[in-house]
Parts: structure tokens; C-alpha cells; sequence
């Protein structure tokens, strides 16, 4: 018996259409070659250097940036939620490694960033779209020459966690 498979596409449904805009990757590497991290990342807060894609593609701000800390805000939307109508745990994970990452490079000088190694998530509870803004933490635990390792949690406005992350990073000059 021969089976047949069809995929049935309506043209009835409408889907938001999302229009992302960066940088030339040549312009944010000559950026991370002469500024520090700090720099870079205060600047992106300024809006005089461009924002990661990830940020726009996902929907986080960076509302504190520190050596060592940062600090994300986000709200859940529609189309980032999973079947059973809370956030994706993937878009959980990058936002915990998006506020992580924006924590270490805080730490690092001109010519120096990072690549993620690992990243560990631990869920406490689901966020919906009724949790409302959230906040990421990412707190820097060590920055070395060659590895970083950062902390970081999933809050609510009353302090409710959400997840619990760590990450370990390899630090590299650019160009290696």
C-alpha cells in the first residue's frame, strides 16, 4: 500500500511579516577592534553602534550594562511561544545567552571577544503571555584570558524567577 502525503498551504492565512536591519559585519568588527567592551556595549545602548540582530529578531532591550552585569528586558509575544502557549524554551535559552554574553564583554578590551562553549539552562516556571516584562541578568563570575564563565537569571517585576543559567565562553583576540 502506497501512501500519499500532502501539505495543504492556505492562502487565507495572514502571518506577520517581520523586516530585520544590521550593520555590515566588516563595520561591527572594526568596531570590537578599536572600542572595549564596555565601550561597544554602551555605545549600542546609545544607539551610535548597531544592535545585534538577535535583539531586534527577538525583541530584548538592553536597559543596564556594567562591567561585569547586564541586564535585558523582554515580554513574551505571539509568535514566540510553543504549542502549549508559553515562550519557547529556545528563545528562553538565547535570551539567557544573549544577557550572558552582553555581561562578559563588558570585561574585555579592545580587540578581545568571545564565542559560547556551553550553555546550561534550568526552567523553574513558564512564561506567558499574561507574565508580562521580564528581565535576564547576567552576572560575570570569572573573565580570563582565554575562558569566561557567567551566571544569570530570568526575573519578573516582583523578583519571581523564571530560569536559572550558566555559560562557559572562550575569550579569543579578533582574528584568531
Amino acid at each position: 500500500m502506497r501512501l500519499k502525503w500532502r501539505i495543504w498551504i492556505s492562502s487565507r492565512v495572514s502571518q506577520p511579516k517581520k523586516r530585520l536591519h544590521w550593520a555590515d559585519d566588516s563595520e561591527q568588527a572594526q568596531t570590537a577592534r578599536s572600542m572595549s567592551g564596555i565601550e561597544q556595549v554602551r555605545a549600542m545602548m546609545a544607539g551610535t553602534v548597531a544592535s545585534p540582530p538577535i535583539a531586534s529578531l527577538i525583541g530584548w532591550q538592553l536597559e543596564i550594562a556594567e562591567i561585569g552585569h547586564a541586564v535585558l528586558r523582554f515580554r513574551a509575544r505571539p509568535e514566540l511561544l510553543n504549542l502549549g502557549g508559553t515562550l519557547h524554551g529556545g528563545v528562553m535559552a538565547t535570551l539567557l545567552d544573549s544577557a550572558l554574553g552582553c555581561a562578559l564583554i563588558t570585561t574585555m578590551p579592545p580587540g578581545r571577544r568571545f564565542s559560547t562553549l556551553e550553555l546550561k539552562v534550568n526552567y523553574v516556571r513558564p512564561v506567558s503571555l499574561q507574565t508580562g516584562d521580564i528581565w535576564v541578568h547576567g552576572t560575570v563570575v570569572q573573565s580570563g584570558k582565554r575562558t569566561g564563565v557567567v551566571e544569570g537569571r530570568v526575573v519578573d517585576k516582583d523578583g519571581l524567577i523564571y530560569a536559572i543559567a550558566s555559560t562557559t565562553c572562550l575569550n579569543f583576540e579578533i582574528g584568531e
